[in-house]
């Protein structure tokens, strides 16, 4: 059996994510943990909006999962809109 587990941390300093991120990774590598995804989101201080990195070998993955998810999602609502009898613009 699986098991999913989303964690989020809080961190006091601008390098606690990405030191917690290099630790996840080195107990993945020595097969400790098994990580199939992993991203930090920063708030530099004075900016408007976070700056979200995530590690690149996971990219393509991450962006295959997403626009699978697009192609599905998107079909399922606009043939719900129809049904409802909502016209489409």
């Amino acid at each position: 059996m699986e098991v999913a587990t989303i964690t989020a941390f809080k961190f006091d300093t601008p390098d606690g994510a990405q030191q917690m991120l290099d630790l996840v990774i080195d107990l993945a590598e020595g097969q400790w943990i098994t990580l199939q995804d992993a991203a930090i989101v920063t708030w530099p201080q004075g900016k408007q909006k976070p700056k979200p990195k995530c590690e690149r070998s996971w990219l393509w993955p991450d962006l295959l999962a997403g626009l699978t998810v697009a192609a599905l999602a998107v079909p399922k609502s606009l043939g719900s809109v129809g049904v409802a009898g909502v016209p489409i613009h």
